[in-house]
């Protein structure tokens, strides 16, 4: 392995494709073969963090060098094919094909979202990840690359690729884990369907953490990649409660993302609910306080459960059909039936116990 190396170790061999950028290079004292690569947008301080990573998911970067406003970079040479050209080659995976490469890809999003400043990649897309010919899978291209900025509000640069970006890297807020997490979900889709988003939405066990992984509000997505790994491995395809789920039943929508403006939001809507409900009056049920706090309990319920539909407390969404779907004409109409329905069986649970009790 070589160390202490300068750009004038290695010698050039051939560009690669359509690349002008990226080319073979040859070291001169260990005869060994690495890519190269000249970055004009770039993040050196991600660069130089990469550069430290040990990690078979990642690939190992032997050189990181600035010159003339460009940096160099030397990275190992990797012998396979993207998984763009094996999902356009078998037109698509099985998921039984498909789990065991998505596993390898949460780990390697696991090493760059737990360093001590986490790594967003950014740019994850199928072309993007690499199989090696004894099966192993590694992300490559960090050009996008960036650290994560607590309490940054937005990126400086915008920078994604169409179709595989979340909608926080147009300059919406700033990019965080849960962006890769998106992105991770169309990558699932498409490695599953063959397709580039021009066919029915797959439709299969693994639709719902791809529906999961690809909402448009971050906080409704997984938090975690750790969380997206869980419900791969148990091959519940999210479609029951895990641990992640059960675990994050606290703290209540409002103070999930610990923003000043969303807290006082919710403390004001909590007690405008409780508000309406302990003021609720029924003239059948004048001088009859049993059947009075039945009613004002079942409207709190009520409306408790409106806001857990609509912000996914718990995941609830996984549940109830039409509301977790991505077309928001289709959410609203779910959101109005459901919120129909159980508003109707507020008022008549207290009736059905009155009548059963007289």
């Amino acid at each position: 392995m070589p160390q202490k190396n300068t750009l004038d170790d290695y010698g050039e061999i051939v560009f690669l494709g359509r690349y002008e950028h990226i080319c073979l290079v040859l070291h001169k004292q260990s005869k060994r073969v690495y890519v190269k690569k000249c970055l004009e947008v770039y993040k050196k301080e991600v660069y130089e963090q990469l550069a430290k990573i040990c990690d078979v998911h990642i690939p190992k970067l032997f050189l990181c060098q600035e010159q003339d406003g460009k940096l160099y970079t030397v990275e190992e040479y990797i012998n396979g094919e993207t998984l763009a050209e094996r999902v356009e080659r078998e037109h698509g995976l099985t998921e039984e094909d498909a789990r065991p490469l998505l596993l390898q890809l949460c780990k390697a999003l696991a090493c760059l979202h737990d360093q001590p400043h986490p790594i967003i990649h950014r740019d994850i897309k199928l072309s993007n990840i690499m199989i090696t010919g004894d099966g192993i899978v590694k992300l490559i291209d960090f050009n996008a690359a960036r650290y994560h900025i607590e309490g940054a509000a937005r990126d400086t640069e915008l920078i994604g690729t169409a179709g595989y970006a979340a909608p926080e890297q147009f300059g919406f807020s700033q990019t965080d884990a849960r962006t890769d997490i998106y992105a991770l979900g169309i990558v699932i889709e498409r490695m599953l369907t063959g397709s580039y988003g021009d066919t029915e939405p797959y439709t299969g066990p693994l639709s719902a953490i791809i529906r999961k992984c690809t909402y448009l509000d971050p906080d409704r997505r997984y938090q975690t990649i750790h969380e997206v790994a869980q419900d791969l491995l148990l091959g519940t395809g999210g479609a029951a409660p895990t641990a992640h789920t059960q675990a994050r039943l606290w703290p209540i929508p409002g103070f999930r993302s610990h923003k000043v403006w969303k807290m006082a939001v919710a403390i004001f809507g909590y007690f405008t609910i409780f508000s309406l409900s302990a003021e609720l009056e029924v003239e059948t049920n004048a001088g009859r306080p049993f059947y009075t706090a039945l009613d004002r309990l079942c409207c709190g319920i009520a409306l408790f459960f409106i806001v857990a539909m609509v912000t996914d407390y718990g995941g609830i969404s996984r549940y109830l059909p039409l509301i977790d779907r991505k077309d928001w004409w289709v959410r609203i109409g779910g959101y109005i039936l459901f919120g129909t329905f159980v508003f109707v069986i507020a008022v008549c649970t207290p009736e059905m116990i009155k009548m059963l009790l007289e």
